[in-house]
């Protein structure tokens, strides 16, 4: 029975991990430090912060500092090829309104690179999505 069991929780945790960050309500909190997008494969956003253009899935992810601030979400790093594109919502999963974004980081970089102002205590929903491609990268 106790293997039933232990079995059962693994399995519960592997379904849940493969659904996190697959939409705004699930978003992944993070802090500063760097993290794996893995393949873009969750919900898309209504609109996306860079144009107005339509994508088709996303990886979410939620931040909220303590101290007002500058911020970079930056994808452009070493070791991370193709092309991603963020956008930074503020406001609830139900409304949300752009607040930053960014294509291209540039000098030949199609990663994405986007610095932003914050408000300790305000809440931050990240979204990379796949209008170029669904591949993983690293960012910060």
């Amino acid at each position: 029975m106790k293997k039933v069991y232990l079995s059962l929780i693994a399995l519960c945790y592997i379904n849940s991990a493969m659904y996190a960050q697959s939409s705004c309500d699930s978003a992944l909190s993070i802090t500063a430090g760097t993290y794996t997008c893995d393949s873009i494969t969750g919900a898309p956003p209504i609109s996306i912060c860079t144009s107005g253009a339509t994508v088709t899935a996303a990886q979410w992810y939620v931040y909220t500092p303590t101290e007002n601030f500058l911020v970079t979400v930056n994808s452009n790093l070493p070791g991370n090829s193709g092309d991603s594109e963020v956008s930074i919502f503020t406001g609830s999963c139900g409304n949300l309104a752009c607040h930053a974004g960014n294509d291209d980081a540039g000098g030949g970089s199609y990663m994405a690179a986007s610095t932003f102002y914050v408000t300790a205590g305000t809440t931050y929903y990240i979204a990379f999505d796949n209008r170029w491609n669904s591949n993983g990268f690293n960012f910060e």
